[in-house]
């Protein structure tokens, strides 16, 4: 095969994965970036987009979590045979032997049961391709390669990608400190796409933590490409993309960022260390600074009216903490009710026993898988 054979050149289509439960909000914005055939599945949705769309939905997309493009896809029993038809595939088209490579591989399904054995042989493949066209290999590198690439496998049919970005898209850059447990930046992303925020009204998180919640605001307010820090990847090297492509797309979504009211954006949290943690990760983003910091309880937090409340309280999984996470939430309820007339409140609960604890008739609930946890986006209205 040649590149002009790719599956991405050929048909166009694209492969995102998203966080489980929030594959329809993915497929909505994926759809309003210009994507079409979009067609969502468990953790993903299947789409087809041009060029200039490809690279709209890699800088602009805030809800996935990967972006990758298919090569090829071939029926697959038994290692030998992924290994020859891996070998089939012009890797020298795509990059050279001083170049870093990293392969990852899911399995459901399958004949293959290790994703690392499967993952090895699809390396040894590029490597043996590349030696042979070229006469050396490329370097494997996990922290920061010039080239992800990918097999799903399943149902004993493989299909090869390459990851479009630089790695998963929760970690867009501005975050270089965070709390113990910190919130992926496209679950707070869902959650304010959920919330249909768009820098309208006044938005306060009563317990901001590191400020994960405060910046996808800000980045949405702004009009800011959530990856507009993304200087590197797969796209760079793809043929049909390239890196030409890819940095003139980047300034276009840089000259589209907005000024955000001073002001409009609140944060509070009565952890003195998070909060300067929640400042610094702010200054990052373009027009950061405008985001007020307070330090103190949301007990004593004088609310907000007519705005958004959105806010990741503790969610009490440690053994021991359960109790306590439920009176933290009951607290929380009480704040919304007596302080937040007008408003609308939308909480992640990773803990689901935790929604009765609130107090509040819930508007909505929705179902979102954050790594292991079945959490719940809930939303409550206050009159």
């Amino acid at each position: 095969m040649d590149a002009n054979e790719f599956i991405y050149r050929e048909q166009g289509r694209l492969f995102a994965m998203v966080n489980e439960g929030l594959e329809e909000a993915a497929a909505r914005e994926l759809e309003r970036l210009g994507a079409t055939n979009l067609r969502p599945i468990r953790r993903g949705v299947h789409l087809c987009a041009t060029r200039g769309v490809t690279l709209d939905l890699l800088f602009g997309s805030r809800l996935i979590g990967r972006l990758l493009a298919p090569l090829t896809g071939f029926a697959c029993h038994s290692s030998k045979y992924l290994l020859r038809r891996a070998m089939e595939i012009p890797w020298e088209d795509l990059i050279e032997a001083r170049n870093s490579i990293l392969v990852s591989a899911t399995l459901a399904n399958s004949k293959a049961t290790h994703s690392q054995f499967v993952s090895l042989k699809l390396k040894d493949a590029i490597c043996d391709r590349m030696r042979e066209a070229v006469g050396d290999r490329p370097e494997v590198d996990k922290r920061r390669p010039d080239l992800r690439v990918h097999i799903h496998l399943e149902d004993n049919f493989a299909t090869v990608y390459v990851d479009l970005g630089d790695g998963s898209r929760h970690r867009r850059g501005y975050r270089q400190e965070a709390g113990a447990a910190p919130l992926p930046e496209t679950v707070a992303a869902g959650l304010l796409d959920l919330a249909a925020y768009e820098g309208e009204r006044p938005l306060l998180d009563p317990m901001c933590g590191s400020g994960t919640i405060l910046a996808e605001a800000m980045l949405r307010a702004g009009g800011i490409a959530p990856m507009y820090m993304l200087r590197r990847g797969g796209a760079r090297l793809l043929p049909g993309l390239g890196p030409e492509a890819f940095d003139t797309a980047r300034r276009k979504w840089l000259d589209s960022a907005r000024e955000v009211e001073d002001g409009l954006i609140r944060g509070n949290d009565s952890d003195a260390a998070l909060l300067r943690t929640a400042g610094e990760n702010l200054a990052r983003i373009p027009g950061g600074e405008d985001v007020r910091l307070k330090r103190g309880r949301f007990q004593d937090h004088p609310g907000l009216e007519n705005g958004l409340i959105v806010c990741n309280p503790p969610w009490g999984i440690r053994l021991g903490e359960e109790e306590q996470a439920q009176e933290l939430v009951r607290e929380l309820g009480d704040f919304l009710k007596n302080k937040c007339a007008g408003s609308a409140a939308w909480l992640i609960l990773g803990n689901r026993e935790l929604v009765k604890h609130v107090g509040l008739r819930t508007a909505q609930k929705v179902p979102v898988r954050i790594g292991s946890l079945d959490a719940r986006f809930v939303k409550y209205e206050m009159y």
